[in-house]
């Protein structure tokens, strides 16, 4: 069956255990590891018996890439029931799932089930609207848009004067003999902010193990977060921070470390 689909859409994407291009995460939960790699060696698991543990963290020495899936439902089970109108997930539930599903370098599948109608049900329609708004009042102004970085940090650029911004075809990238870089930014004045986005450039690949951010607060270096791996995006909550200044600390990584891009957000207080 595969093969045909295969050959019918080559571009199509086929979820499952094991893969082979989109696998499921390990629970219906919606959550992703907290070190969450896309690489898998799809030969470990067969459909309906796989380690769930693997899957939800994936494989740093697998051959093949294969992005993890977070699905879960908006209300208790996948279907409609009339009984849970009032089990509703809460904007602020879909936020935590958000963080912990996007924000750890997988994708997130959130089952709608229609009504008796044939549509979705009202409360579940006030639900994800509100969910959307604080993601946008969250996301909207990057607090690091435009920030240089210093160059005693030992990486070289794609561009001389790079700067954060989300252009794909810029990233910055380690020396090759440098085990463990370090990115300091310059925000251009003290900015106030409570959320961290770090992305590799993972057209070349996911790199990136182990690594901290830390602020310059009263006249040294703090420590205001630390995480395993990054991937194609990582979200990190912090409790607010005020500082004109910021590095990326790179502990381990197993090629050389690249990042695409870094944001700085303040969260909605909806959130």
């Amino acid at each position: 069956t595969w093969a045909l689909v295969k050959e019918l859409q080559p571009n199509v994407l086929i979820f499952s255990d094991a893969g082979p291009d989109i696998r499921w995460i390990g629970n219906e939960r919606g959550i992703a590891g907290e070190t969450c790699w896309s690489m898998f060696d799809r030969s470990k698991v067969a459909v309906g018996d796989a380690d769930q543990r693997y899957l939800n963290t994936g494989d740093p020495h697998g051959p093949h890439w294969v992005v993890g899936e977070c699905d879960v439902s908006i209300r208790p089970g996948w279907f409609y029931h009339a009984a849970e109108d009032d089990q509703v997930k809460a904007p602020q539930q879909l936020v935590d799932l958000y963080y912990q599903s996007v924000g750890r370098n997988a994708t997130l599948l959130l089952n709608l089930p229609p009504d008796r109608r044939g549509l979705i049900h009202e409360k579940d329609v006030e639900s994800l609207r509100a969910f959307k708004a604080i993601l946008d009042e969250t996301f909207k102004i990057n607090l690091a848009a435009g920030a240089t970085a210093q160059s005693t940090s030992q990486w070289s650029f794609t561009s001389p004067a790079y700067v954060v911004d989300e252009d794909a075809d810029s990233h910055w990238a380690a020396e090759p003999d440098d085990a463990k870089p370090i990115l300091t930014l310059d925000l251009g004045g003290e900015k106030t902010f409570d959320r961290l986005m770090i992305q590799e450039p993972i057209r070349l690949g996911q790199r990136i193990a182990q690594f901290t951010v830390e602020a310059y607060i009263d006249g040294g270096w703090q420590e205001i977060a630390a995480a395993t791996t990054i991937g194609y995006k990582r979200l990190l909550r912090t409790q607010p921070i005020t500082t004109a200044h910021v590095r990326i600390k790179i502990l381990d990584a197993n090629n050389t470390p690249a990042i695409s891009n870094i944001g700085l957000f303040k969260a909605s207080p909806l959130e």
